[in-house]
C-alpha cells in the first residue's frame, strides 16, 4: 500500500475516533440565579457536576453559564425551550403548574431541612411524578430549603392576637392565606426586596428561612425573630433539566447520573441548608437578635389560620388522582418522620 493511502487511511480512522469521541461526549449548559460564590452553588450545585462528570466518566459535562438566560420567575421556561439545559427552580414561582408541591410548603408541615428534603423527594416520586407534576421537565432532584420563621422589626411575636395588622412580606401562595387568616396583611414581594421593605418601615417584619437571612443583611435590620414547630412554611426548589437534553444522554449514563442525583442530592441540599440556617440562628442571637419559640396555642393558631390551604391542596390531590387524597398530609408526614428516623 503506498504510503500516501495508508496515512490517508490513518487521517481518516483518526478524524472518525474524533468524531465519534466527540459525539459521545456531551456538555449540559446550566442557567443559575444562584450567585456563584453562594453555599448552595459552591457546596451543593458544583458538587453535583462534578459527581456527574466522575460518575459518566466525563461523557458528561456541566458549564456553568456566565449569566443566568431569563430571569428566576422564567427558568422552567428556559430549560422547557432549551435555552439553558440544566437549571435551578423554586416551583412555587409557576402556580397553576406546580400547586401540589405546596403540600411539602404547607405551614407545621416540615422538620429540618435534610429529613424534609428527603421525604420531598420520596413524595415526589411516588405520588408527585405519576400525577404529571413537573412532566414537562426531567426532573433532577426536588426538595425543600428550611423551616420559615417570622422577622420583625420589634419585640419577638409569641401570640396571633400581636399579628392583627402587622403587615408582613409574604414568600408564597400558601402563606398569603395563612397571615390573612392571622389578622395580618401580606405584602408579596421577592426576597431580595425585603432589607428595603422592612428599612424604609413598608412592612413590620418578614418570613424568610434562617438559611436567608445572612444574604439578605437581616441581622442590620430586625430585632427579633420567632420560630415555630414544623415551620410557617418551607419553599420547594429543585433542579431540572430539558427532555431533550437527558434523552440524548445514553442509558448507561442516565443510569449513572440518576445514581448521583435524586434523593442522594435532595440528602446534600438539605445538609447544606440546614448548616447555613445553623449557622444563621447562631449569629443572630450572638447578635443579640431576641429569639422566641411560638408556644403551642400560637403553632394551632397557624395551624387554624392555614385550614384553607389544607383544603384547596386535599381538593387539588382529588382533581389530580392522588388515592386517598384526603390522608395526604398523614402521608407526607409519615415520609417526613421516616426520613428523620434513618438519619438520626
Amino acid at each position: 500500500m503506498k504510503l500516501s493511502t495508508i496515512m490517508g487511511t490513518g487521517l481518516g480512522l483518526a478524524l472518525l475516533a474524533s468524531t465519534t469521541l466527540g459525539a459521545s461526549a456531551q456538555t449540559l449548559r446550566f442557567s443559575s440565579m444562584i450567585p456563584s460564590g453562594h453555599p448552595y452553588t459552591t457546596r451543593v450545585i458544583q458538587v453535583w457536576a462534578d459527581n456527574v462528570a466522575e460518575a459518566t466518566d466525563g461523557r458528561v459535562t456541566i458549564e456553568f453559564l456566565p449569566a443566568m438566560v431569563g430571569s428566576p420567575t422564567t427558568q422552567l421556561e428556559v430549560v422547557e425551550d432549551g435555552l439553558a439545559d440544566v437549571s435551578f427552580i423554586n416551583p412555587g414561582y409557576w402556580p397553576g403548574r406546580t400547586d401540589l408541591l405546596g403540600i411539602a410548603e404547607a405551614p407545621t408541615m416540615s422538620a429540618r431541612s435534610p429529613a424534609a428534603s428527603v421525604a420531598t423527594w420520596r413524595f415526589y416520586q411516588n405520588e408527585l411524578r405519576p400525577a404529571g407534576v413537573l412532566s414537562e421537565v426531567h426532573v433532577v432532584m426536588v426538595g425543600v430549603s428550611t423551616p420559615g420563621a417570622l422577622f420583625t422589626l420589634g419585640d419577638p411575636i409569641t401570640s396571633a392576637e400581636q399579628m392583627q395588622g402587622m403587615k408582613v412580606r409574604n414568600p408564597l401562595p400558601v402563606t398569603r392565606i395563612m397571615l390573612e387568616g392571622l389578622g395580618a396583611v401580606p405584602i408579596s414581594r421577592p426576597a431580595s426586596e425585603a432589607y428595603e421593605l422592612m428599612s424604609s418601615g413598608i412592612v413590620d417584619g418578614s418570613l424568610a428561612g434562617l438559611e436567608s437571612v445572612i444574604p439578605f443583611h437581616y441581622p442590620d435590620i430586625v430585632h427579633s425573630f420567632t420560630t415555630f414547630e414544623g415551620g410557617l412554611y418551607n419553599p420547594t426548589l429543585a433542579v431540572i433539566m430539558n427532555l431533550d437534553a437527558w434523552e440524548s444522554i445514553s442509558e448507561e449514563d442516565r443510569a449513572a447520573i440518576d445514581a448521583v442525583s435524586g434523593e442522594s442530592l435532595a440528602l446534600l441540599s438539605g445538609n447544606v441548608l440546614q448548616d447555613v440556617a445553623d449557622n444563621a440562628f447562631n449569629t443572630l442571637t450572638e447578635q443579640g437578635i431576641a429569639h422566641a419559640e411560638a408556644d403551642e396555642a400560637f403553632v394551632a393558631a397557624v395551624r387554624q389560620a392555614s385550614a384553607p390551604v389544607f383544603d384547596n391542596l386535599i381538593q387539588l390531590a382529588t382533581e389530580a388522582g392522588l388515592e386517598n387524597p384526603e390522608g395526604v398530609f398523614d402521608r407526607f408526614r409519615a415520609m417526613v418522620a421516616q426520613a428523620s428516623a434513618e438519619l438520626e
